[in-house]
């Protein structure tokens, strides 16, 4: 069942249009033309200095690197849909506000997990079967 009237493409592109409006005031011409071009948005840690979150610009997985090196992907989503500049300012304010709970609340993936790339600076996970 419906939780509501259904959005029209109109009212969609304009939430999606504040959402990227508050990511630039959030981030600052500089940053978000850093994240515009690498395709992710970097949030270091500030529990463990040698740690750093890369969150991609479109929805996907979070990439956890210590010493420069990615170690894990995590797995944090909304519990409705949101535009995906909403999702990157969520990760980004739940890491800098409380990372330990960001963490606790996150499903931890290894490198292993799948076959994982970076294209472009940007991080991909594409699935791979399961060998018998």
């Amino acid at each position: 069942m419906p939780r509501g009237p259904s959005k029209t493409p109109s009212k969609r592109m304009s939430a999606r249009q504040r959402s990227e409006t508050l990511l630039r005031d959030l981030l600052g011409t500089e940053e978000y033309m850093r994240l515009t071009q690498r395709g992710y948005l970097v949030v270091r840690s500030r529990n463990h200095p040698d740690r750093a979150y890369h969150i991609p610009q479109d929805i996907g997985f979070v990439t956890v690197y210590e010493q420069e090196e990615p170690v894990e992907l995590l797995c944090v989503g909304p519990a409705e849909p949101l535009p995906p500049a909403d999702v990157l300012v969520m990760h980004k304010l739940l890491i800098e506000a409380d990372e330990d709970t960001y963490l606790r609340t996150a499903n931890h993936l290894s490198l292993g997990f799948g076959e994982w790339r970076i294209e472009r600076g940007r991080h991909r996970l594409a699935m791979t079967p399961w060998q018998h």
